[in-house]
């Protein structure tokens, strides 16, 4: 779950795996770009906050990627 969207300051993320897991989180512009990429260790829950203040408002794409599976979110930043 990423809430809220759209978003103005802040985006929480809360995710749960199938299995214990080394979980990738990036953020990527509509262009594909990215702006930041984050490892979380050995993990199967995951609530993180994300800072997005400082980006201009648009579209963007937060990925979260395990060996096991793949979600794609879309961000809207006002």
């Amino acid at each position: 779950m990423l809430y809220p969207n759209p978003a103005n300051t802040d985006i929480n993320l809360l995710l749960e795996t199938s299995k214990e897991t080394d979980i990738f989180i990036g953020l990527y512009n509509i262009k594909g770009g990215l702006i930041f990429m984050e490892k979380v260790k050995n993990s199967q829950v995951v609530m993180k906050r994300y800072p997005v203040g400082n980006l201009s408002p648009g579209i963007y794409i937060l990925k979260v990627v395990t060996p096991y599976e793949q979600q794609t979110f879309k961000v809207v930043k006002k």
